[in-house]
């Protein structure tokens, strides 16, 4: 609606710095890449080792990598937020062919959100997405949740989702195999211990008492 949208906006400026012309623009004093860790959540020596690793990622893969957190989104929802915060940094403004990528924790709406910018697009669909935060984020460790984004970035920056989807359809096919010959080994071997001696022949049902010949 008319008024949601302009509640959003009015959140929004507590994010975004504008120009003259009222539209959003990046804060010069910032760079695309970089911690920015405004909810306090790292120590001084955890930002300053996930730093090294920032950096050495987004000159290997020339990349804008930035990790922010926030304790107050200014009514933004995660996405929103980490999208507003990409484009004040400069991140939306990369050229397309140049990947851009923005790992949120935010501890207003208790959530975690990764934006992905030109390129990066490519690279990061939503399974890789999930991937990352569901199976590497510790919920309390804030240097380790953010060491496994990095991981994240490390994993797949660079790798195009197409290859991902043919690695991921032929992971599953070698389970589902695996699955069958182990099926059909303990299906072969429950079979074989159940078959016992046998232990009738052709004199079993014969009655010699009435039988005369």
């Amino acid at each position: 609606t008319a008024e949601t949208a302009g509640e959003t906006v009015s959140a929004a400026e507590t994010v975004l710095t504008a120009n003259q012309d009222g539209e959003a623009a990046a804060d010069a004093s910032m760079s695309a890449s970089g911690i920015y860790d405004e909810a306090d959540l790292l120590s001084a020596d955890e930002e300053a080792s996930l730093l090294t690793k920032l950096e050495k990622y987004s000159e290997r893969y020339s990349a804008d990598i930035a990790i922010v957190t926030t304790d107050d989104a200014g009514g933004l929802s995660a996405q929103a937020y980490a999208d507003a915060y990409a484009e004040k940094i400069g991140q939306s403004m990369s050229r397309d062919e140049y990947p851009g990528i923005l790992f949120l924790i935010d501890m207003d709406n208790r959530q975690i959100y990764m934006a992905t910018q030109g390129q990066a697009m490519n690279y990061y669909d939503d399974y890789r997405i999930n991937k990352v935060l569901d199976n590497y984020i510790t919920d309390g460790d804030y240097k380790g949740t953010c060491d496994a984004f990095l991981k994240g970035v490390r994993d797949y920056m660079g790798r195009s989702t197409d290859r991902s989807a043919r690695m991921d359809a032929f992971g599953v096919l070698l389970r589902l195999i695996i699955a069958i010959v182990i099926g059909a080994v303990v299906t072969f071997a429950m079979v074989f211990r159940r078959g016992g001696r046998v232990t009738t022949n052709s004199r079993t049902y014969f009655d010699a008492s009435g039988s005369h010949l």
